[in-house]
C-alpha cells in the first residue's frame, strides 16, 4: 500500500472574506494550518443571502466577524485583519488565498507570489460559472491570470480602494457559485502544498479549474495557456 502523503503545516492567508473567502475559511478548519482572515469591507444586509454572516453581524468587519464565528463554532485560533490590500501589499505566509472581487487586490496577490517565490490561489465567480488559479512565484504557471486575462491589469472595477467604487453595479452572484469556487481554490491550494509538486507530480499538477453548470474543466501545468 503507497503510504499517504503528508503535507507539512503551514501559514495561510485568506484575502477577501465574503461569498467565497468565507466557504475557504471553513474548509481550511480542520486541516490545522495557521490561518490569518484579511478583509476590509465591513458585512451589509446585501451580503447575508450568500456569506456566513447573520443580521447581527451588519456593520462588523468581514474578517473579524467570521474569523471569531469560526473560531467559536468549531475551536479554531484563526487571526485576522481588517484591511485592503492593495500594491506592494507584504505578508509572511506560505500561500495565499485571494477571494476578493476586484482585479487590484488579485494584482498585489500575483505580485506578492513574484516578490517572494511562493502560491497565491486565486477564486472567483460569475453568477453561475466559477474558477481558480494556482500561480506559484518561483516557477511560474501557464495559467498566469495576468497572461489569460491582459485586461485585469487596467481593469479596477470593484476596487474598494477606488473613489468611483460605490458607483459600480452590483455582481449578483449564487452560493452555489460562490462554494464551487472555493471548493477550487482549496483543490488547488492541496496541489501546492503537496512536497511532489515541483518533482514528480509538476507536469500533471491541476493549475486551473473552471465550473459550469453542466461541465468541471481542468487544466494543468503541462498545457499551455
Amino acid at each position: 500500500m503507497q503510504k499517504p502523503v503528508r503535507h507539512r503545516r503551514s501559514t495561510l492567508a485568506v484575502v477577501g472574506c465574503g461569498g467565497v473567502g468565507s466557504w475557504v475559511a471553513i474548509g481550511l478548519s480542520r486541516l490545522k494550518h495557521k490561518v490569518v482572515l484579511i478583509d476590509g469591507d465591513k458585512i451589509e444586509r446585501k451580503n447575508l443571502d450568500r456569506q456566513l454572516f447573520t443580521e447581527a453581524d451588519i456593520g462588523k468587519h468581514k474578517a473579524e466577524a467570521l474569523a471569531n464565528r469560526i473560531n467559536s463554532m468549531l475551536g479554531t485560533e484563526y487571526a485576522y485583519d481588517n484591511t485592503y490590500v492593495s500594491p506592494g501589499w507584504t505578508c509572511n505566509v506560505d500561500a495565499v488565498l485571494c477571494c476578493v472581487d476586484n482585479n487590484p487586490a488579485r494584482i498585489a496577490c500575483l505580485e506578492w507570489a513574484d516578490a517572494t517565490k511562493r502560491p497565491v490561489v486565486i477564486g472567483a465567480n460569475e453568477v453561475l460559472s466559477s474558477e481558480a488559479y494556482l500561480y506559484c512565484g518561483d516557477i511560474g504557471s501557464p495559467t498566469d491570470p495576468r497572461v489569460m486575462y491582459p485586461s485585469m491589469l487596467t481593469d479596477h472595477s470593484g476596487d474598494p480602494l477606488s473613489p468611483c467604487a460605490a458607483l459600480a453595479a452590483d455582481n449578483t452572484q449564487s452560493a452555489a457559485a460562490n462554494y464551487n469556487a472555493a471548493h477550487g481554490v482549496l483543490w488547488l491550494l492541496n496541489t501546492a502544498l503537496d512536497p511532489r509538486f515541483r518533482t514528480s507530480l509538476r507536469q500533471y499538477a491541476p493549475t486551473h479549474v473552471s465550473y459550469t453548470p453542466t461541465h468541471i474543466n481542468i487544466r494543468r501545468s503541462n498545457e499551455s495557456a
